[in-house]
């Protein structure tokens, strides 16, 4: 585990999970990361138009917040899934990469496809309440995703957004989690579980662009000066 160090303090790079399934890069193999006061700022790194994105319509004032932004990709143990060969009834035969290499499981058939035909190998679904459940490699909104996905609490952030998280750039709500819970914890996506490891697991002061209640106030309480912690 290498550590990430910020202004003299250090904490962990991690991914918040391991990638046991498709990726041969182990946690231990994370590279460091040191900012020093030559870093780049990511107004410089983003521009200045980037940084001032203008507020959809209905979209209330920026709020900033320290959050915990950890990243992840769509390897099998990030998103929870492992290849297997469904079997006539409610089993599969999976591919286990640890202990016996093939254990019968039970499956179930995916609520948004009932019908669907799978294929001879395919995913399943590992964990959450979609467990033995075909995996399509969609977010909780349904889509791709891509580099620029976020997954986030979606009582604090519904699913669209916006949140521009420092070194990684603009991103939009897409996705959830069951690990992610509160409104000070997101996941960010990268396309390899590699790129995910060096980002790691970092403490940075994101800015959010909350849709107005019918009240007329934000979602979620926040500082509006970049410069104060919330």
């Amino acid at each position: 585990m290498a550590p990430f160090s910020a202004g003299g303090s250090s904490v962990p790079i991690l991914c918040r999970r391991s990638c046991p399934l498709q990726c041969s890069f182990p946690l231990q193999q994370a590279p460091s990361f040191v900012i020093s006061p030559s870093t780049p700022s990511s107004a410089a790194v983003l521009g200045p138009a980037a940084m001032n994105l203008a507020p959809p319509p209905g979209a209330g004032a920026p709020v900033y917040r320290e959050m915990e932004c950890t990243a992840y990709c769509a390897c099998g143990y990030c998103c929870n899934w492992e290849w297997g060969v469904p079997l006539p009834g409610p089993f599969y035969v999976a591919f286990c990469p640890k202990g016996f290499p093939l254990q019968l499981r039970s499956r179930k058939p995916c609520k948004h496809r009932p019908g669907a035909l799978l294929p001879p190998l395919c995913r399943f679904w590992t964990a959450t309440k979609l467990v033995g459940a075909p995996y399509y490699g969609l977010t909780a909104s349904g889509k791709v995703p891509v580099k620029g996905t976020v997954a986030a609490d979606t009582k604090f952030y519904p699913f669209g957004t916006p949140m521009l998280i420092p070194g990684y750039g603009w991103g939009k709500v897409e996705d959830r989690g069951g690990a992610i819970v509160g409104e000070s914890k997101i996941d960010v996506y990268y396309p390899s579980h590699t790129e995910a490891l060096q980002w790691g697991r970092r403490k940075l002061k994101v800015k959010i662009i909350l849709p107005d209640d019918p009240n007329g106030e934000t979602q979620t309480k926040g500082s509006q000066d970049p410069g104060v912690t919330a």
